[in-house]
């Protein structure tokens, strides 16, 4: 049998959360020089809140400590894992994740160990988590499971926006002076991830302009694959999220939605009110328009 390893950059639900086959590795968050565990030690409502003062949390990657005890447990129970890591381009979680991998296949070889980077997070890795699940509830091998992760990540698109400027600043990806000037002349991004890294896709005036540009790119990349699960992740502004949906509804009437809450170790690098949509160019072999784990 097998389970699916997921670090907290991916977006997750209850359902997600609570699924028998997934596995919680979390990143870690540090406020006022503490360090803790992501939706383990610290909830989203708590680094909420320290944002909302205008503190800008530090995040840093998974320990090794906590990925061995999942191996260990794991491998006493005959279980073998998928880790969907989140992009090698933004993290030293996947090489660190590669190297304790390679390590653990030396001493237990008997164990199948395969590392598969998402070359993004969010609401796009939830797109593969979700899939992996289900085949998984149905009793797909390992192999067929993998290779389902590996398109679904060939096939993400991203486009997100957040709400200001100043959160790319504090990030470093802009200086302060375009920073300041964007936001007086209520400049928004429109921010995709391009080989793993967020890029900044155009600059417009308006969240409604950038709203209606999330929604073009998504129909446009989408194509005919309109029959498709469409993730929508927000930071702490479950509004902007049903306003999303309620347009993309209307552009893609045969597609699914599920709206997400963007995990905090993500969150804090795109600011509150930052919101995203997440959905596929192709759908693979075996895909499920709505697995029925998500209504539970």
């Amino acid at each position: 049998m097998t389970k699916l390893i997921i670090d907290s950059t991916c977006d997750l639900n209850e359902a997600m959360r609570k699924h028998p086959k997934l596995e919680y590795l979390p990143l870690n968050i540090i406020i006022d020089g503490k360090s803790y565990k992501d939706g383990v030690e610290i909830d989203l409502e708590r680094v909420y809140e320290v944002m909302r003062k205008g503190e800008m949390p530090q995040t840093s990657q998974i320990d090794i400590a906590s990925l061995l005890e999942i191996l260990d447990r794991n491998r006493k129970a005959n279980e073998d894992l998928i880790y969907l890591s989140f992009s090698s381009a933004m993290s030293g979680t996947h090489a660190v994740a590669h190297q304790v991998f390679e390590m653990y296949r030396e001493e237990f070889p008997e164990m199948k160990l395969t590392l598969i980077d998402s070359q993004g997070g969010c609401g796009g890795a939830s797109l593969a988590a979700i899939q992996a699940l289900n085949l998984l509830d149905k009793g797909h091998p390992h192999d067929e499971v993998a290779q389902t992760i590996r398109e679904i990540v060939a096939y993400t698109s991203y486009s997100f926006t957040i709400a200001n400027l100043d959160w790319l600043q504090k990030g470093g990806r802009i200086n302060k002076v375009t920073s300041l000037i964007g936001d007086n002349l209520n400049i928004k991004p429109l921010l995709t991830v391009k080989a793993g890294k967020i890029v900044i896709d155009q600059l417009l005036r308006g969240h409604k302009r950038v709203y209606k540009h999330i929604i073009k790119k998504t129909v446009d990349h989408i194509g005919p694959y309109q029959d498709q699960l469409v993730v929508i992740s927000h930071v702490g502004d479950p509004e902007i999220a049903q306003t999303l949906k309620a347009m993309l509804s209307e552009a893609l009437p045969e597609a699914s939605f599920v709206v997400l809450r963007v995990s905090a170790v993500l969150g804090v690098h795109l600011g509150i009110g930052g919101v995203g949509v997440f959905a596929l160019s192709q759908l693979p072999e075996r895909y499920d328009r709505r697995p029925a784990f998500l209504e539970k």
